[in-house]
């Protein structure tokens, strides 16, 4: 008996011709945001390797933390020399994006790796880096002038 991920990112037991599979939430499947549906794309595209998902959760991780660093330190220079820098101030936000939507990402990646039967989950500081953005509800704008809720940060 094998395990492979479906294209629902799902895992699912072959054994020659029976495949029994998880059906998705359908009720997470029609109000999934496009990060969320990023998200799980990410995870599908792991294809059920375990040893891949922890390789892209710890990047993620190691970003996640990069990008808090970054917004302190940001937000520090924003109160104490320039508080109207637009270049700080797109800085901060395009971070908050960026540490939302991997956060999203990185989320997936521990519900998954939990139904492989992975003892895994999230730091404590990863989570309020997470959290301190989440409670914001930040969005930005895109080319045509729609909202968007992705960004590839900056670091400082």
């Amino acid at each position: 008996m094998s395990r492979r991920v479906n294209g629902f990112g799902t895992p699912r037991e072959e054994a020659g011709s029976l495949t029994m599979s998880r059906p998705p939430s359908t009720a997470a499947a029609t109000t999934a945001t496009s990060a969320e549906k990023n998200a799980e794309n990410e995870v599908t595209q792991c294809g059920g390797d375990v040893a891949l998902m922890e390789a892209r959760l710890c990047e993620i991780i190691s970003s996640i933390r990069a990008l808090g660093r970054s917004n302190v330190d940001l937000e520090t220079a924003l109160k104490d020399d320039s508080p109207e820098d637009p270049d700080f101030l797109r800085a901060v936000s395009e971070n908050k994006l960026t540490i939302r939507r991997q956060g999203l990402v990185a989320e997936a990646l521990v519900r998954e790796m939990k139904a492989f039967g992975t003892n895994v989950d999230l730091d404590e500081d990863v989570r309020n880096v997470i959290g301190s953005v989440q409670c914001f509800g930040v969005t930005g704008k895109d080319d045509e002038g729609g909202t968007t809720d992705t960004a590839t940060g900056l670091y400082l």
